[in-house]
């Protein structure tokens, strides 16, 4: 690119200068000279401007060329790899099974947040142990209104956050 920005500002000579000397030898001679010069110089001219447009592109489609490379490189470095790719089924769902929560003994997928407890106060958990479950119904985009208090809450969730009240999904009958 730098080497195309020089080409292009080098000079390329001048054109020739007209003299009028009469009808002799020596003013053929004077005219033909000019006319080569003239010549010389758009020929220079045409030469300059391909030579220097050919190195800026060259250059630019290099640079474009090694940056790919270099975020291609830089992606596969930082690719995260999907777990269980490989992994038959079987041992997958052996990986996610239901086990007791240490903090309010219900059963939850063990590689998720408790949905019984998870956001709830310490306070809030010993109240909800002692409330009878409620039945409340599943939104069509996954939510559920908690019937004491109206929390619109994740509908994974079977106590509400907010309250405590332990809830059944009724999943039969979506709004």
């Amino acid at each position: 690119i730098i080497f195309g920005i020089i080409v292009l500002s080098k000079s390329v000579g001048s054109y020739g200068k007209y003299a009028k000397f009469g009808a002799d030898f020596y003013t053929y001679i004077n005219d033909n000279a000019d006319n080569i010069a003239d010549n010389t110089r758009n020929n220079n001219e045409i030469t300059k401007t391909g030579f220097g447009f050919v190195l800026i592109i060259g250059g630019l489609t290099i640079s474009l060329v090694s940056l790919q490379s270099i975020l291609k490189e830089l992606s596969e470095k930082n690719k995260v790899e999907p777990q269980n790719e490989n992994k038959p089924v079987e041992s997958v769902k052996q990986e996610i099974e239901e086990v007791f929560c240490p903090r309010c003994g219900h059963m939850y997928l063990g590689t998720y947040p408790c949905s019984y407890c998870y956001g709830m106060s310490d306070e809030t958990l010993e109240k909800s142990k002692t409330m009878e479950p409620k039945k409340v119904l599943l939104t069509s985009k996954g939510f559920v209104n908690c019937p004491s208090c109206g929390k619109y809450q994740d509908g994974t969730r079977r106590a509400c956050s907010g309250c405590g009240q332990p809830f059944i999904i009724d999943e039969e009958n979506k709004d």
